[in-house]
């Protein structure tokens, strides 16, 4: 390794330990329900990975990306359906082991080359602002049968938004599946431009039929 990417891999750990830990919280809304959670971000100097930690209460939700957003690994742990999963990427195959519902699993996915997995769609969306493309395919793994799903996410453009009551400018994105079923479905987000940090979203949380819920970032701290 040169000593010019060695000084370069210190100055990111130093930075990201400096910036790091953060935490946001977000209340949802759906029809005449507020829910709020919080999520930590940290990053790990040891594997060089940001893991962020969400709480939902009965679910805790664990995933680990690396500097590009690329998710390396994630975690799901829900006490009320019984299921504690650890979902890991190797290379293009996504390995699922633990329990499903109280049936313990062992399952695998192989990736479409070249087409980028995330644990979630707002880091799609810090991945696509980050890469400057205006639209690009990306992949997801659907619970139940542990097989990939193909999404398409699109930069839509600044907009003038209301957050929290205050109006702020912010990246809208917009996640879709991919061909002709983009049109039964599809979710906003909007992205704040100074870091590529979400402030809200609007979309059902499920297949079609699913309430519309909205969510807001609420508070944050480092």
């Amino acid at each position: 390794m040169s000593h010019c990417c060695t000084k370069f891999i210190i100055l990111s750990i130093v930075i990201a330990a400096v910036l790091y830990p953060k935490s946001f919280t977000y209340v949802t809304v759906t029809t005449n329900t507020y829910v709020t959670n919080t999520q930590t971000v940290s990053f790990d100097a040891v594997s060089n990975l940001y893991v962020v930690r969400s709480d939902y209460g009965a679910a805790d939700f664990i995933s680990a990306y690396s500097a590009d957003y690329l998710t390396r690994w994630w975690r799901v742990a829900n006490k009320v359906r019984n299921t504690d999963l650890r979902i890991t990427v190797e290379k293009n195959t996504a390995v699922v082991t633990g329990t499903f519902r109280g049936t313990n699993i062992t399952r695998s996915a192989v990736m479409k080359p070249g087409i980028p997995y995330f644990a979630s769609f707002d880091l799609a969306g810090k991945y696509l602002l980050a890469s400057k493309k205006e639209s690009m395919d990306f992949l997801i793994l659907r619970f139940g049968d542990f097989e990939f799903f193909e999404m398409t996410i699109k930069n839509m453009g600044n907009e003038s938004i209301t957050v929290g009551g205050k109006s702020i400018r912010a990246v809208h994105v917009r996640v879709t599946p991919s061909g002709m079923l983009a049109m039964f479905w599809h979710a906003d987000y909007w992205f704040r431009p100074s870091d590529n940090e979400y402030v809200k979203f609007i979309g059902s949380q499920g297949p079609p039929g699913t309430p519309e819920s909205i969510i807001e970032l609420i508070a944050e701290k480092q």
